[in-house]
């Protein structure tokens, strides 16, 4: 593997990486259509617990890709959406889908023929 292969394979690893939490790609793509308030997101991914959408709001807050807004109300109001950059990656997780629909039950089938895959 030449340089620059390594250079770019190291990006695409951070790249992925912006998006190690379970649960970030699919908060995004909850977003995308508006804000959303956390309750929203709850009802949306279920199996989600409160601390973890917390924790991966915040990061994805962190990253610029959601913003979080507080409204001066009572009782509190806050909505999430998606920032410009957080817009960017929608075709991507688009792309994704997109894939994961033509290949699933390829993968599916080689993942139940292969005694490491549980």
């Amino acid at each position: 593997m030449g340089r620059d292969e390594k250079t770019h394979e190291c990006k695409v690893v951070e790249a992925i990486a912006t998006f190690a939490g379970r649960w970030k790609g699919e908060i995004v793509w909850w977003i995308q259509d508006g804000p959303k308030r956390f309750g929203e997101l709850r009802r949306a991914i279920p199996l989600v617990s409160a601390k973890v959408l917390t924790q991966q709001l915040r990061e994805l807050e962190a990253d610029r890709l959601v913003i979080r807004k507080q409204y001066a109300e009572i009782p509190a109001r806050v909505e999430y959406s998606l920032t410009p950059l957080g817009k960017s990656v929608i075709p991507i997780l688009d792309g994704i889908a997109t894939w994961w629909r033509k290949n699933k039950t390829k993968v599916e089938k080689s993942r139940s023929a292969c005694p490491d895959h549980s």
